[in-house]
């Protein structure tokens, strides 16, 4: 999961790293791979931040394998005592 900064400035650019921390932190972040040979060849990533909405991340990298034969698996993040 990348931040596009997009014009941002400074400032604005922190807030949203804290609030993606804050969420990670916290429990509310996962990601669903989809792996063929053991390597990731796409996600979807989810991370509800405090106060803010749902954000959706997606990645892919299908090339070659655009027929999808392989695993998909969830990953949830426990909450950090």
């Amino acid at each position: 999961m990348e931040l596009q900064p997009r014009r941002r400035k400074r400032g604005k650019l922190i807030d949203s790293v804290h609030k993606v921390v804050e969420a990670v932190v916290a429990g509310r972040f996962e990601e669903r791979l989809r792996e063929v040979d053991g390597k990731v060849i796409g996600a979807k990533s989810t991370l509800e931040p405090p106060g803010a909405p749902r954000i959706v991340c997606r990645y892919s990298n299908l090339g070659s394998k655009a027929v999808f034969r392989g695993e998909r698996r969830t990953v949830r993040y426990s909450p950090y005592a």
